[in-house]
């Protein structure tokens, strides 16, 4: 007879402000559609490759040069590819998820701006963009 000893899982919650501010994850997910829905020039590149931790450090720069925040719809670059868009969004949703920027709507509808998270959350995590 074989005994199984088994460990639990905990999930750790990071620490640091909520990356989400008046808006939930949904409403995000919206403003991205609302995004892919304007009318673009897609240029299809075949067989591209944009690195996430790439796209995760041109967001950290853009945010470090602007004390105020970047707006979400500023994020995605006119002329870029379907992937790069996505990727984009990957980007900055592993931002949030390591809580180093919130997404801030201040009103029902209104603009969504994205901002560093205070310096004192920004702990060495390891991750694409500490690669």
């Amino acid at each position: 007879m074989f005994r199984v000893y088994t460990r639990g899982l905990f999930v750790e919650e990071p620490s640091g402000p909520r990356p989400l501010e008046g808006l939930d994850l949904a409403d995000l997910v919206r403003a991205f559609q609302e995004v892919l829905k304007e009318e673009w020039n897609w240029r299809e590149v075949p067989r591209e490759e944009i690195p996430l931790r790439e796209k995760v450090r041109e967001i950290t720069f853009r945010l470090a040069r602007s004390p105020n925040g970047v707006r979400f719809r500023d994020l995605f670059s006119r002329g870029g590819s379907r992937l790069e868009v996505v990727v984009t969004f990957l980007a900055l949703l592993e931002l949030m998820r390591r809580r180093r920027v919130t997404v801030v709507q201040d009103r029902l509808f209104g603009e969504i701006v994205i901002r560093r998270a205070e310096p004192e959350t920004n702990e060495a995590e390891g991750g694409p963009e500490d690669e």
